[in-house]
């Protein structure tokens, strides 16, 4: 069932082209990633979906609600508000839903819990490092249990070690819910290893990739032959080789 389907939409900034009828679809519950070289139109495709810009001309076909739908966006530290904490700031979306507030510290710190996550709520964003931002960030992307998650580059202020953390955290919510996600990345090996389907952007021609790797994935998988085909695959619609 799809949850998203893009027909014929296009876009662009001051006579610049950046989605030029773009036709994909989305299925409910998919982790879908995408992945491109810088301006091939990553962000726009999550800015459309969230309603954030307004495409030139096409259709978007959304399986859900605007009010469903969560995106923590590339600029973390630009959404974070300074003036209040991080327990005020991951409590915004509880806030505009309405919920009792009541719930509110339970929810957070159950959240906090699946992401395995020691940050003092107390803190403002100002005394956090980036990756703690970033961190903040998608716990507030995910607390209100949104239906459709959209994620641009949500490791990008991460270490290694985190970000892999961090990352199987993600799978495991999203595994343990109805959640759709669509995340977008540069890094080829992140976008293989988290997805069911790798959609690559090149000259404004979207392709789609089946990631058909078993799940649960582990670390070791980057080594092995059907990972690196998948890899090759990608390389070559985006005319790396």
């Amino acid at each position: 069932m799809k949850i998203l389907e893009f027909i014929s939409v296009n876009k662009t900034y001051q006579n610049n082209s950046v989605l030029e009828n773009a036709n994909f679809h989305i299925n409910k519950g998919e982790f879908a990633v995408i992945v491109g070289t810088n301006g091939s139109g990553k962000s726009s495709i999550l800015n459309a979906i969230a309603e954030i810009i307004k495409i030139d001309s096409g259709l978007i076909k959304r399986g859900v609600l605007k009010n469903e739908i969560s995106y923590v966006r590339q600029d973390y530290r630009g959404n974070l508000l300074p003036w209040k904490n991080t327990f005020q700031n991951i409590c915004l979306p509880l806030i505009i839903k309405g919920e009792n507030k009541s719930n509110y510290e339970e929810k957070v710190n159950d959240t906090f819990k699946q992401f395995d996550i020691d940050l003092d709520l107390k803190k403002y964003p100002y005394q956090l490092s980036g990756g703690q931002q970033q961190q903040v960030a998608i716990v507030r992307g995910v607390i209100n249990n949104p239906k459709l998650l959209l994620l641009d580059e949500p490791f990008a202020s991460l270490d290694f070690g985190i970000k892999r953390e961090v990352s199987k955290h993600i799978l495991s919510y999203w595994k343990k819910s109805s959640l759709t996600v669509i995340l977008v990345t540069h890094d080829i090996d992140e976008a293989i290893f988290l997805a069911d389907r790798v959609l690559v952007i090149n000259n404004k021609k979207i392709e789609s990739i089946k990631v058909n790797l078993d799940r649960p994935r582990k670390i070791d998988l980057l080594a092995s032959v059907e990972f690196g085909k998948i890899k090759s695959n990608i390389f070559k619609l985006l005319r790396y080789v």
